[in-house]
């Protein structure tokens, strides 16, 4: 696959800005998404630019190159509808990355105008944000590269086996009615929102929320059954790419989950969103292992 990585203004400036850890340069971020992509199999080009204009025309100029972009919008994710039609008018799977959490930054940073034209974004995992993108886009797991010297924010999992079986009870979903766009093999409006704070309810006992199964509230057994039923023939990929974004963009916006596990089911869904794109698709293996991390 070949992937167009475009870095948006003052990205130039990684590493010599206040706040920044001055071991991290866009020279640096640049090898790193090289050594990535050479070891998952892809084929990259990397710009950067702080001229709107010239990322336009990049993604005008590698349309008959590209069949996928990795962007870094930075402040223009907030405002630039002409660099939202260039997206779309390319017609590739987009993913968009931010080293920062920008829910949690200033008020006008949690606004995007690019959601409707990206599959997914990942977002507040430093350099890891383009790598996990690069993964994603290669439905691999982490390669050598992602392990240099530097610090990776993860929680620890317990590795149990395989052949523990599912669940065969879950509760109801809801239909996801989501559009699916069958030529290209992606869900539609994928990405995800920016996040408003859990709403309050007085008087919900702790024991209600925290039950597995409870009427709209996702848990790892409604997941792992939902991974089930496809492995049994009873949901086509297309089906299960289509609830999961359902959810995804649910608990993103401040939907319930299950006590914990919260980050654990977001990665979850979004693994199994991208399935639906041919070079992500997941084997029976494969979504094995993911069942087994949700146990």
């Amino acid at each position: 696959m070949k992937v167009l990585v475009l870095h948006g203004p003052n990205v130039n400036l990684l590493g010599q800005r206040a706040g920044d850890n001055p071991e991290w340069s866009l020279e640096t971020v640049n090898h790193l998404i090289e050594e990535e992509a050479a070891s998952l199999g892809l084929e990259v080009k990397i710009l950067q630019s702080n001229h709107e204009g010239v990322l336009i025309d990049t993604l005008h100029g590698e349309r008959r190159w590209a069949e996928a972009v990795v962007i870094n919008p930075s402040a223009l994710t907030h405002t630039s509808y002409v660099l939202r039609d260039a997206i779309a008018a390319l017609g590739k799977p987009t993913i968009e990355v931010h080293m920062t959490d920008i829910r949690r930054r200033e008020a006008w940073r949690r606004r995007t105008v690019l959601k409707d034209v990206c599959v997914a974004r990942v977002i507040g995992k430093g350099v890891d944000s383009y790598l996990i993108a690069l993964r994603s886009l290669a439905g691999s797991k982490p390669s050598s590269a992602a392990t240099l010297k530097r610090p990776r924010p993860s929680k620890a999992r317990s590795n149990k086996t395989i052949g523990r079986r599912a669940e065969t009870a879950a509760p109801k979903g809801r239909s996801a009615s989501a559009p699916f766009d069958e030529k290209n093999g992606l869900p539609r409006d994928l990405a995800r929102a920016p996040s408003a704070a859990p709403a309050k309810s007085m008087g919900r006992a702790v024991a209600a929320a925290n039950r597995p199964g409870a009427e709209g509230f996702l848990t790892r057994a409604f997941v792992r059954q939902k991974i089930a039923d496809r492995l049994a023939g009873r949901l086509t990929a297309s089906g299960l790419a289509t609830w999961a974004r359902k959810h995804w963009l649910e608990v993103q916006r401040g939907a319930a989950a299950e006590s914990g596990y919260r980050e654990l089911l977001e990665e979850s869904l979004q693994s199994l969103v991208l399935s639906a794109m041919p070079a992500s698709k997941l084997t029976e293996d494969q979504l094995l292992d993911l069942m087994t991390q949700l146990e």
